[in-house]
């Protein structure tokens, strides 16, 4: 339960007011949602090209099996458990890089649309164990990626 109440934290940070905003706050607040928005953009285009390297690199492994993607979403789940862990001990009252890595960056990489195509594409093809195990390795795996990158940061930045 603690890990969910410091991920609602880290995400949904929330501000209390007591007052209304003056113009030039409002304004400013505008403009930041704005950088934020643009730097998601930027970083989203980043993640896809790594995740089309990253899927072109394990071209070569050949057969009807998705290696690219696989090691696209498992490597993308051990760097979301390790870099929350990292922002939520280091910069906890971060707020505009969290969506960009998070939203952009990680959200480009890794793709659970493709993984859900190529699961159902290899299940009609009457592939159905490479399509079970399709399911299996990137769910199981992504899961044990996540508490791994999680562990990772623990161990490595824990006061």
């Amino acid at each position: 339960m603690r890990e969910v109440n410091g991920l609602k934290k880290l995400f949904w940070k929330v501000k209390v007011r007591t007052r209304s905003l003056t113009y030039c706050e409002e304004r400013n607040e505008r403009s930041l949602r704005m950088k934020v928005i643009l730097a998601m953009m930027i970083a989203g285009g980043v993640g896809a090209l790594l995740r089309y390297g990253c899927i072109r690199a394990f071209a070569f492994c050949g057969g009807a099996f998705p290696w690219g993607t696989c090691v696209v979403n498992l490597l993308g789940a051990f760097i979301a458990g390790f870099a929350f862990m990292l922002c939520r001990m280091k910069w906890p009252d971060e707020t505009f890089w969290v969506p960009v890595f998070f939203v952009g960056l990680l959200g480009a990489f890794t793709t659970f649309s493709t993984f859900a195509l190529e699961s159902v594409r290899l299940g009609m093809e009457g592939q159905l164990m490479k399509a079970l195990g399709n399911v299996l390795l990137k769910n199981v795996g992504g899961l044990l990626a996540v508490y791994a990158g999680i562990f990772t940061a623990k161990g490595l930045f824990h006061p």
